[in-house]
């Protein structure tokens, strides 16, 4: 605890340049432990007073923390420690709770500000008060419970943040019209490079400042085109730096992507999340307008359109710079003909859905077999997936350096997983809810939980843990001599781990 370490630290805390709080997943405070916390979380600019960079994520002892009192009271420190830090503090990341806003009261040298305000509605006066006070602001993370942006208008007058390049905003309503957010940009943000929008899913239930919104909507539809067109315009032509757009549940207009392509902007990174998926024209489009400059991109998006994979395949084939890819909501994703057509990847992550083969690898059987030695990293989240697709990795793409498998299936039918790349040598090793199995109403066949961790470390040994079954029992296997593999088990073979993480515990 905090009071422990100035005990301890002497003037080591006068040295201390940046400070990240995080969560344990192993670890759950106690009401009384949290409390003093939260007493010492204020004695923190007596034992660090020289912090520039202060991070306190507001998952942080929060996640089972919702007494108003305790939110109330973790804000009032966290304002505190804000004011405290004043003259030396450039990067923060704080969480506020309550219906006030945190008013920052005097002038700030922060150029990094990410602020979580889960109870609380942002209005322009808010944002405006945060450029006044942090004239040095570079990028701006806030996120909000409801945003009002109808104060924004053509007309409006602001002074310009002109160091400024990145500006996301998170609301957990449904944004109804972004046009505003794009005209406040437009006129705030010359030096922009990132816009993000994050919106949550449109549900049935609607705020009264949504309803307002909608009843506006339905008044004239000319008036909402022209102001539509008047706010996409204004920002591709005072937002000329723009290289990055982020949209979540918030498709990408017609009208956007068309003055961007008029404006000749070249997108270098671009991340469509949405429920509603794109139809053909928004997404040919989209593609047409980023495919010569786009180097990262993330689709987690339905194709509203027949044969959705051949159409998905070659439009990436035409993106030649593209290095970073991260698919989601498809029905299927054939791993090796993503790979195939991307050969330049980087990195490949797949999300809520489908991981497959398009053809049966017989190794050194194929005539000319591809190798993709530019991929590095590979990361599966909510993915259903079988042991093929790692016998496709290991022959294939010897670099691989990176592996990350959160919240997904192997549906293999022995339930055996198996991460076989005897070649490789992976730096880090992150596996997090892995299950074994097969969907089905039977119950000797549903799903379970992958149990057993395997680690080759040497060329000739497995070490194999057992912390469900039994967490005494600790054993020694020879590669390949197996006999009956076991079921709900994982195996792990490479020329060496560095780190791994199972569970969020490291074992390695």
């Amino acid at each position: 605890m905090l009071n422990q370490g100035y005990n301890t630290m002497d003037d080591t805390g006068r040295h201390v340049k940046s400070i990240r709080f995080l969560p344990s997943p192993t670890f759950s405070a106690s009401k009384q432990q949290y409390c003093r916390f939260l007493n010492q979380l204020t004695k923190l600019p007596m034992i660090c007073p020289n912090i520039t960079s202060l991070r306190i994520p507001d998952h942080v002892l929060m996640w089972n923390r919702k007494e108003e009192e305790d939110q109330s009271n973790l804000s009032l420190n966290n304002l505190h420690i804000l004011q405290a830090y004043t003259t030396v503090l450039t990067e923060v990341e704080l969480a506020f709770y309550g219906p006030i806003w945190p008013c920052l009261t005097s002038p700030h040298r922060l150029q990094h500000i990410k602020l979580t305000w889960p109870d609380g509605k942002l209005c322009l006066k808010h944002l405006e008060e945060v450029h006044q006070h942090c004239s040095l602001l570079e990028a701006l993370d806030i996120s909000v419970l409801q945003f009002d942006t109808s104060p924004i208008t053509l007309g409006f007058q602001t002074n310009v943040a002109t160091k400024l390049t990145h500006f996301t905003l998170k609301s957990q309503h449904f944004i109804s019209s972004v046009e505003p957010v794009f005209m406040y940009a437009a006129l705030k943000y010359p030096q922009l490079q990132h816009l993000g929008i994050q919106s949550a899913s449109p549900t049935s239930t609607k705020t009264d400042l949504e309803e307002e919104e909608e009843e506006e909507e339905e008044l004239d539809i000319g008036t909402i085109l022209l102001n539509r067109y008047s706010a996409y315009s204004s920002f591709v032509r005072k937002c000329l730096h723009v290289n990055s757009l982020a949209l979540g549940n918030i498709l990408p207009d017609q009208v956007l992507l068309e003055a961007i392509s008029t404006m000749g902007i070249q997108l270098k990174q671009i991340s469509i999340e949405s429920v509603f998926g794109l139809s053909r024209s928004t997404y040919d489009l989209m593609m047409l307008t980023i495919q010569h400059a786009v180097t990262s991109m993330t689709l987690h998006s339905l194709l509203r359109v027949r044969s959705a994979t051949e159409t998905l395949l070659g439009t990436l084939a035409s993106c030649r710079k593209l290095a970073h890819l991260d698919l989601g909501k498809q029905s299927d994703v054939p791993v090796d003909l993503v790979l195939d057509q991307c050969p330049q990847l980087i990195s490949l992550g797949l999300y809520d859905t489908m991981a497959r083969l398009n053809t049966v690898d017989n190794g050194d059987k194929w005539v000319h077999p591809s190798q993709h030695v530019k991929l590095h990293r590979f990361s599966l989240d909510k993915v259903m997936f079988d042991n093929s697709v790692f016998d496709y990795l290991a022959r294939r793409c010897p670099k691989l350096t990176q592996l990350t498998i959160v919240n997904s299936i192997c549906s293999s039918s022995n339930t055996f997983v198996r991460i076989h790349m005897s070649l490789s040598r992976l730096g880090q090793v992150k596996i997090d809810r892995l299950f074994a199995g097969r969907y089905s109403r039977k119950l000797e066949e549903q799903i379970t939980q992958v149990a057993l961790s395997i680690i080759q470390q040497r060329p000739t040994e497995l070490q194999c843990e057992r912390p469900d079954f039994d967490a005494d029992i600790t054993r020694w296997y020879e590669a390949g001599r197996w006999g009956i593999e076991p079921c709900g088990y994982l195996s792990i073979c490479c020329q060496a781990i560095d780190r791994l993480f199972v569970n969020g515990i490291k074992l390695i």
